[in-house]
C-alpha cells in the first residue's frame, strides 16, 4: 500500500472522530439545559400556566401565592357599556378575599418538571387551588348604585316598525333601537362571572345583558306589513266621467292606510268617504230645476228633478275598499245612483223621453226626436189625496204580466214602467177606454198614470230603463 493511501485512510479516521466527538458535546450541552431547565420546573410553573384564569407563568409556589393575594387585594372590574361608559367594581368595596383550599405548592409538586419541553407552547389551566369569597349584600350594594342600572339612565330599546305615510318616501322599515335598559338578572351573573375569574373587565355587549327589541327591521312580521302595504299601494283605479277621468292610485291610498303597533294595516274609511265625496261635489250634475220645452212648444219651469248624474257614494266607496284590499288595477264608471243619457252634458233630457202633461191629460213620446205617441191619460186623483207629482224623472225598470198590489187593490197590467218609486205608466183595463178630460178628478189613479193598452205597449217597447219622464201642471 502506498504511502499517499494510508495518509488518505488516516485523515478520513480523524475527521468522523472530530464530527462525532461534535456531536456527542451537542447531546452533552442539550442534555445539561434539559436537566437544568427540569431542575428549574420543580420549582416553577411552566410558562403559559394560569391558576383559575391568573397568569402564573415562571413563577415559584410563594410567587404565584403572593400574586393571587396581591391581585385580590387590589382587584378592579371595569364594566364596559354603551356608549363608551365604563363603571367600577372595587374588589375591595364587596369585601373581596381569596382562601387557599390547598397549597399552592403541593399544586407545583404534581407538575412533572420533566415534561416542561412538552408543555411549553400551549396552556396549562389549573384550576381551584383557591376560593374567591366576597359579602353579597356589599355586592349587590354597588351593583344597585351603578349608574347604567339608575332610571334616568336607561333608555327602553324600540322595535323596528312601519313608518307612516310620507308623500316623498311613502312607507319606509324603521330599524330597531337598542337602548341602554339592562336585563338585571344576566348583569349580575355576568359580574359575578368576571369577578370569580378575576377579569379585569366585562364587556356589556358581549355578555348579552341589554334588553333586546322583540321585533327587528329583519322579522317576518316587517316583510309582512311591506308586503301588504305594497299590495293596497300598487291599487290604481281609473274613473271615467265622460272625456274626462280620475285616477286613484298611491297618492290617495297612502294616507288613507293605517299601521298599528302589531304592524296590522288598515284602511281609514273616512279617508276613502272624503275622496268619493269629493267626486261626487266635483262631478254630481243634479240641478235644483230644468226649463222643459213642451210639445206645444211653451217652456215650463220643472223641480223635482231626478235626472243627471249622482254618485252612489256609499256604493262606491264600498267597492273602492274592496279594490284595495286586492290592489286592483282597473278602469271603471262610477256607481252612480242617478245617471244622465250622456255625462257632462248639460241637456240632461235629451231626444228621447216621455212627456206627461198633468193639468191637460196627455201623454206624449219621443224617440230620437220623432214623436210615437200624442194620447190621452188618467193621471192620480187630486180629491183623494193622490194627484202624480210633478218633476223630471226616469223609468226605473220595465216589467210585463204582472200584478200591481195595493191596500184595497190587486190589478193585472200586461205593461209596467215605474218612474217615481211605486208611481209608474201602465195599461188600465179598467178605464174601459176612457182617457184624457177630467176623468182623473173621479176615476184617477192612486198616483200612477193610467194608459191604453196600444199606448202602453208602445212606449213599453221604445223606451229603457233611464229614459227620462218628465211630467208637469
Amino acid at each position: 500500500m502506498s504511502k499517499k493511501v494510508v495518509s488518505e485512510h488516516t485523515n478520513m479516521k480523524t475527521i468522523r472522530m472530530i464530527i462525532l466527538g461534535c456531536l456527542a458535546l451537542i447531546v452533552a450541552i442539550l442534555l445539561i439545559a434539559y436537566l437544568c431547565v427540569s431542575q428549574y420546573y420543580k420549582e416553577h410553573f411552566y410558562a403559559q400556566t394560569y391558576i383559575n384564569g391568573m397568569d402564573c407563568s415562571n413563577l415559584t409556589a410563594a410567587e404565584a401565592r403572593e400574586r393571587i393575594t396581591e391581585n385580590v387585594n387590589t382587584y378592579v372590574l371595569n364594566v364596559k357599556e354603551r356608549n363608551d361608559v365604563t363603571e367600577r367594581v372595587v374588589g375591595a368595596d364587596i369585601g373581596l378575599k381569596c382562601t387557599f383550599d390547598q397549597d399552592i405548592a403541593k399544586v407545583l409538586d404534581e407538575q412533572s418538571a420533566y415534561s416542561w419541553i412538552l408543555n411549553t407552547w400551549q396552556d396549562n389551566k389549573v384550576d381551584n387551588p383557591y376560593q374567591l369569597t366576597y359579602d353579597e349584600e356589599k355586592l349587590n350594594a354597588v351593583i344597585d348604585k351603578l349608574e347604567c342600572l339608575q332610571e334616568k339612565n336607561e333608555v327602553a330599546p324600540e322595535n323596528a316598525k312601519v313608518s307612516s305615510y310620507s308623500k316623498d318616501k311613502g312607507f319606509t322599515v324603521v330599524a330597531e333601537k337598542q337602548g341602554t335598559k339592562i336585563d338585571k338578572d344576566k348583569f349580575v351573573k355576568a359580574i359575578q362571572a368576571s369577578i370569580k375569574n378575576l377579569d379585569s373587565q366585562v364587556v356589556i355587549e358581549k355578555q348579552d345583558c341589554y334588553v333586546k327589541p322583540e321585533i327587528t327591521s329583519e322579522d317576518t312580521s316587517i316583510k309582512n306589513t311591506m308586503d301588504t302595504i305594497n299590495k293596497y299601494m300598487a291599487t290604481k283605479i281609473t274613473y271615467k266621467f265622460g272625456n274626462k277621468t280620475e285616477v286613484f292610485d298611491q297618492a290617495d291610498i297612502g294616507p288613507a292606510l293605517k299601521v298599528s303597533k302589531k304592524g296590522n294595516v288598515s284602511i281609514d274609511e273616512d279617508k276613502i268617504k272624503e275622496y268619493v265625496e269629493k267626486l261626487a261635489k266635483t262631478y254630481n250634475i243634479v240641478p235644483a230645476s230644468i226649463d222643459f220645452k213642451t210639445s206645444y212648444g211653451t217652456v215650463v219651469p220643472v223641480e223635482n228633478i231626478d235626472l243627471g248624474w249622482k254618485l252612489d257614494t256609499d256604493t262606491e266607496q264600498k267597492d273602492l275598499i274592496a279594490s284595495v284590499k286586492k290592489g286592483e288595477q282597473k278602469q271603471k264608471d262610477p256607481t252612480c245612483k242617478k245617471k244622465g243619457r250622456a255625462y257632462g252634458t248639460t241637456e240632461l233630457v235629451g231626444n228621447t223621453y216621455v212627456e206627461v202633461d198633468l193639468k191637460n191629460q196627455k201623454i206624449f213620446f219621443y224617440k230620437n226626436g220623432k214623436k210615437m205617441v200624442d194620447a190621452g191619460i188618467v193621471s192620480g186623483n187630486p180629491n183623494t189625496g193622490h194627484s202624480t207629482p210633478a218633476g223630471a224623472y226616469v223609468i226605473a225598470f220595465k216589467d210585463y204580466d204582472r200584478y200591481l198590489k195595493g191596500a184595497t187593490w190587486n190589478s193585472h197590467v200586461t205593461y209596467w214602467m215605474p218612474f217615481n218609486n211605486d208611481i209608474g205608466l201602465h195599461d188600465a183595463y179598467w178605464q174601459h177606454g176612457n182617457f184624457g178630460g177630467s176623468r182623473y178628478l173621479v176615476h184617477g189613479s192612486h198616483g200612477c198614470v193610467n194608459l191604453s193598452l196600444t199606448t202602453a205597449k208602445t212606449i213599453y217597447n221604445n223606451v229603457d230603463a233611464g229614459t227620462p219622464v218628465i211630467c208637469y201642471r
